[in-house]
């Protein structure tokens, strides 16, 4: 995790320092220390490789919390570097991507379980396009019918505010994404589920990629999409 926040915090001074054209003398320094961060193979320090260290469970590989100790916990501490550090995304290399959904696939909460997986799993494998998306959905209606109280606040052991994020951030991630530079509309919805963005600016049809130079629009069509409306 610590590694992801490391990536997305010098690419944001970069990205940032591009925009405002504010401390361009620092951006090679910035740029040297990202490109040369640890990456791994497997459970091996090396160049070229992936952000995170990986293992082997059931047949996939997966990421492991650390390069050596606690590579395995159960707990959720497996994904906070997909969907809290914001290291892994559909724009991701398909190698990554791949891990990404082999460990989410791998560490499926128990349905009517207050375990605090549950507060990192959902939002990660939507973040993922983990597959039956409807699952997740139901996942955590299931969750939230259990283990809300009456003030709706999510009773469940191990988190404060994050576990507040699970029903948001599951359903924004599921709707849109755009992290990685490109805005996705309805990324991971499930496709006989009708869904509706609007007013995602003022008026659409006075938007162009020449209003936001460092943010490319990008609707992807499909007929998982069929009936459905964004404006």
């Amino acid at each position: 995790m610590s590694l992801g926040f490391i990536r997305n915090l010098l690419q944001g001074a970069i990205n940032l320092s591009t925009v405002l054209d504010e401390s361009s003398s620092q951006r090679a320094t910035w740029r040297n220390i990202l490109d040369n961060l640890t990456t791994f193979n497997g459970e091996t320090s090396t160049t070229g490789g992936l952000p995170y260290p990986t293992i082997t469970r059931n047949g996939l590989t997966v990421f492991a919390n650390e390069q050596i100790g606690d590579q395995w916990a159960t707990n959720g501490d497996e994904i906070w570097g997909i969907i809290t550090a914001g290291a892994v995304g559909l724009g991701s290399s398909s190698t990554l991507l791949t891990i990404a959904q082999n460990t989410v696939a791998d560490l499926i909460p128990p349905i009517s379980s207050s375990t605090p997986l549950w507060v990192m799993w959902a939002p990660a494998a939507a973040r993922v396009g983990y597959s039956p998306s409807s699952s997740i959905l139901s996942n955590v209606t299931t969750e939230v019918n259990n283990q809300a109280e009456q003030n709706l606040y999510m009773n469940i052991n191990g988190g404060g505010i994050e576990n507040e994020a699970l029903v948001p951030s599951t359903i924004s991630e599921m709707m849109m994404q755009s992290f990685q530079g490109n805005i996705i509309l309805f990324p991971n919805w499930p496709s006989n589920t009708n869904a509706t963005l609007a007013t995602i600016w003022p008026t659409a049809t006075s938007w162009s990629p020449a209003q936001s130079p460092t943010t490319q629009f990008c609707m992807r069509a499909s007929s998982a999409r069929q009936g459905r409306q964004s404006r």
